[in-house]
């Protein structure tokens, strides 16, 4: 017992570094809440709580799980943004001076559409939903595409150079990151990802720069995919506690304004996610997964029904 809450708190140790480096303040919240319960859980165990200190250490392992992959995402869509932003910025001068050189009214218009809508990504970025930029400067890069297209002007091509050796610096910081909390997933694609930067390799130095950069931008993509992978092994534990959580985000978002078949559903809802709580609390959580299962199911009734 003492060595699971050990290894606990090692985890703890190496999910902060994560954390901190990410900057999220949704992950330094998760984290924190993962201490306290890491904290509990040594408390409890002089107390010879044996089995509550067990559910209690294995809550803390599944929010600090939880916790790191808030930050990885964080920081997955941080490098998105600059290397998006990058991108906007190196064609918007050229093809502004094309549209206004030519007199081009559609691209202007739509250049202009998408400084509007870069402004906006920047403001979400700085209010720390970098997710958000990410979708909003993709819908610029369409705009800026499309005005491109107008005016008869390609891609700016990619520096295959300084893009095979960003990858190969990512491969290694998403090894790194992900550590012991890496799923069988998110380590095969990782594999994946490091056998297409060799292909890429290949190809540059075969003179093919064309699929170099192609084989490159999928090894990027993989360790992306990777890096946003579930994290942590399927404990039972952390399963429950998953299912939970998402129980209570889903609850939340129940109208409050049901009718009295429906208000029945939800009575019972509650109950069996309480159950299932109680019965993680308690060391037992194969039960708590049926529990938490027989609360979702219900949840699904009265989402149905009350649309």
């Amino acid at each position: 017992m003492e060595d699971f809450i050990d290894q606990t708190g090692a985890l703890l140790d190496w999910a902060g570094e994560i954390v901190r480096d990410s900057g999220s303040l949704r992950a330094r919240r998760v984290l924190g809440e993962a201490t306290r319960l890491h904290s509990r859980s040594q408390s409890m165990l002089t107390q010879d709580h044996l089995a509550v200190t067990l559910s209690t250490s294995r809550r803390a392992r599944a929010a600090t799980f939880h916790a790191a992959r808030l930050a990885r995402e964080a920081l997955v869509f941080s490098e998105r943004f600059q290397l998006l932003s990058e991108r906007f910025a190196r064609r918007r001068e050229d093809l502004q001076d094309k549209a206004q050189e030519g007199r081009n009214q559609m691209a202007l218009d739509l250049l202009v559409r998408a400084e509007d809508q870069d402004i906006r990504a920047h403001e979400q970025y700085t209010q720390g939903d970098a997710r958000q930029a990410c979708r909003i400067l993709e819908q610029v890069e369409t705009l800026q595409n499309r005005a491109a297209g107008l005016l008869g002007v390609g891609p700016v091509p990619e520096n295959l150079d300084a893009l095979l050796s960003h990858t190969a610096d990512r491969l290694d910081r998403a090894r790194e990151m992900l550590g012991p909390g890496a799923s069988a997933r998110s380590l095969s694609l990782l594999k994946d990802a490091e056998s297409a930067l060799d292909r890429a390799r290949d190809f540059q130095s075969r003179g093919m720069p064309g699929r170099a950069l192609k084989t490159g931008e999928l090894a990027r993509d993989l360790i992306e995919k990777a890096m946003l992978g579930p994290m942590g092994p399927d404990d039972p534990a952390e399963v429950a506690q998953r299912q939970i959580e998402n129980w209570d985000a889903r609850e939340s978002r129940i109208p409050p304004d049901l009718d009295a078949a429906l208000v029945d559903l939800m009575s019972g809802a509650r109950e069996h996610r309480r159950s299932a709580q109680a019965m993680l609390e308690d060391g037992r959580p194969l039960m708590a997964l049926r529990q938490i299962k027989l609360a979702h199911d219900l949840l699904d009734q009265v989402e149905r029904r009350s649309r």
